[in-house]
């Protein structure tokens, strides 16, 4: 998804998007996006292993 079109999904301009990314210290949209990709891999990866550990419990 590129700026523009979160900005449009939101209902803002992409220069709120992009203070929006520098709110959360990143140095532009490029760098949110990579940081949020990471965030979400690692959501995934550890719901899959809570997963696998309940699996063992029952």
């Amino acid at each position: 998804m590129t700026i523009r079109e979160l900005a449009e999904a939101a209902g803002v301009s992409t220069t709120t998007v992009l203070r929006f990314c520098r709110k959360l210290q990143c140095e532009g949209y490029s760098e949110f996006r990579v940081r949020l990709n990471y965030i979400s891999s690692r959501m995934s990866l550890n719901r899959q292993i809570s997963a696998q550990r309940n699996n063992e419990l029952f």
